[in-house]
């Protein structure tokens, strides 16, 4: 018996380790460079490692191969493409779109709970169906609408401050959670139709919720990673990322409200409107369709992906947005003075949508933030037909359908062929020059057809906070402000290491005018 068991174990660990080496040779004859084959740890080793940030990883690969414009490279033990070059990248995310329509299948249903529902991961015609459900969610019309409901956020956010203990003398920070507080208030608004007041009570359920499911422990850093890679085993022992009691939240939260507005017949201009109109008839390519195939469960993942991405991402790249202008006082000074006088010409009156988005200056300030500090570093497609990419140096490179691509939007982001001195914060980069940057240099929210459905509305947002911000407080360096910023080494989300910490000083005082005019 005991001679069967090594025997068997032996075998085990053969056929495991031949399974390990089985890729090592994958890129040999298929005309481009390739990265190291390291077993399961693949070509991302160093952020498995926790040797770097995401961010930084992909920058750091994408700079490995230099001059070229497709690599081959490893996704733990699965291999992968990736694309450098902004021509290809063109072809395989619009003008062949259709060969390249889907994400890669990185959960099982069974494990993403309603994540796994959400647009980020639907195929082919229900992807086509649910975009076409919700964008008339985020139409220009719409972002008007939703506006006076950030503003006021925005301007609660600004009296919270205006009346902190310590304004006087100048509070300093951690300006992440702040602003945390801030789009949770403004998803309950905007998206489930509740009011909330995280600013003054960050005790209440919709913010606790968005605090647990966003910030991603190492254990579920480690779900994450098993369920990627072993989906078998990940199946067999019904690992999930996120527990059940979240999904049952969520669902019963958005139920209700469709339930109460029906009842009490309530029309409000937000996305959870736009579901009850969908409950309804959804339009596809091909006509009209009863929306019979939607489940409650569809439905609800929808409003779950907004929260999840509204929540943790537009606040990560206001906090950025803040340590930037507190490290480049220079350029804040700028800002505030295009605000000032925009208030003038305002004289009393709200901002309105109109007016925010036709000030230039502050745009270039989202856009170059956007742009140093990208919520997504990398992008990802699957070829669903054997494509052939022509002319990479005068050898042609098939991508074979079930192949990976990856985009390395944080490589290209920092690429000084087209972002000279990319380390330097440089809001001129967009100002008056908007027109001349190529979006397939450009990707923060994505790109083509794939590309981010609620870009604009996290544009709006993250301008309104500012807005409101700069035109009572300034942003200064504190005793715990970290110049430059360091990223967070551990797990998949973009977070400043030591926390962004920023000293929020109240403007007009006679101290004021004399650091605006240093």
């Amino acid at each position: 018996m005991f001679i069967e068991t090594v025997a068997l174990l032996a075998v085990i660990a053969f056929l495991f380790y031949k399974w390990l080496i089985a890729k090592t040779n994958y890129f040999v004859d298929r005309n481009v460079k390739y990265d190291k084959f390291i077993p399961i740890l693949g070509s991302f080793k160093d952020l498995f490692l926790r040797k770097k940030s995401f961010n930084d990883m992909i920058i750091a690969l994408h700079r490995k191969f230099e001059g070229e414009k497709i690599v081959g490279i490893f996704d733990n033990n699965n291999p992968a493409f990736l694309i450098r070059d902004p021509e290809i990248i063109k072809k395989i995310t619009v003008k062949e779109f259709d060969h390249f329509i889907n994400h890669r299948s990185f959960l099982e249903p069974d494990n993403s709970g309603l994540f796994g529902l959400s647009l980020v991961t639907l195929k082919n015609q229900k992807w086509k169906d649910m975009r076409s459900t919700l964008s008339p969610a985020f139409t220009g019309s719409k972002m008007r609408l939703m506006f006076d409901l950030i503003r006021e956020v925005s301007e609660q956010g600004a009296k919270f401050l205006l009346n902190h203990k310590d304004i006087n003398t100048g509070v300093e920070l951690d300006i992440k959670p702040f602003f945390t507080r801030f789009t949770s208030d403004v998803i309950a608004s905007t998206a489930f139709g509740i009011k909330t007041d995280s600013l003054v009570d960050d005790s209440n359920e919709f913010y606790q919720m968005g605090k647990t499911v966003t910030n991603f422990t190492a254990f579920q850093n480690l779900k994450f990673f098993f369920s990627v890679n072993f989906k078998l085993l990940a199946r067999l022992f019904k690992m999930r990322i996120f527990d059940q009691k979240y999904d049952d939240y969520f669902i019963r939260l958005v139920t209700d409200a469709m339930k109460y507005r029906k009842e009490h017949n309530i029309v409000r201009n937000d996305l959870i409107n736009i579901l009850m109109d969908a409950k309804g008839m959804s339009v596809s390519e091909n006509g009209a369709k009863p929306l019979g195939d939607w489940t409650d469960e569809e439905l609800v993942a929808q409003c779950f992906l907004f929260f999840f991405a509204g929540f943790e991402g537009v606040a990560s790249a206001m906090a950025f947005a803040a340590h930037e202008l507190m490290a480049n006082p220079d350029i804040q000074k700028r800002l505030i003075r295009e605000i000032d006088e925009v208030k003038v010409n305002l004289n009393g009156k709200p901002v309105t949508y109109e007016v925010l988005h036709k000030m230039k200056y502050l745009d270039a300030v989202v856009n170059e933030t956007l742009r140093k500090w990208p919520g997504g570093p990398v992008l990802d497609r699957v070829c669903n037909e054997d494509f052939v990419v022509d002319d990479v140096h005068n050898k042609k490179v098939i991508i074979k359908k079930g192949e990976i691509v990856f985009v390395p939007v944080a490589g290209i982001h920092y690429d000084p062929e087209f972002y000279p001195n990319p380390e330097v914060f440089d809001p001129d980069r967009f100002y008056e020059t908007t027109n001349d940057i190529n979006e397939f240099n450009y990707m923060p929210f994505g790109i083509g057809p794939r590309k981010c459905i609620a870009n604009r509305f996290a544009l709006m947002e993250t301008k309104a906070i500012l807005f409101n911000l700069l035109s009572d407080f300034t942003f200064r360096q504190g005793e715990k402000s970290h110049i430059p910023m360091e990223l967070e080494s551990k797990g998949f989300q973009i977070k400043a290491k030591y926390g962004c910490w920023v000293k929020i000083v109240k403007n007009n005082t006679p101290e004021h005018e004399k650091w605006m005019n240093s």
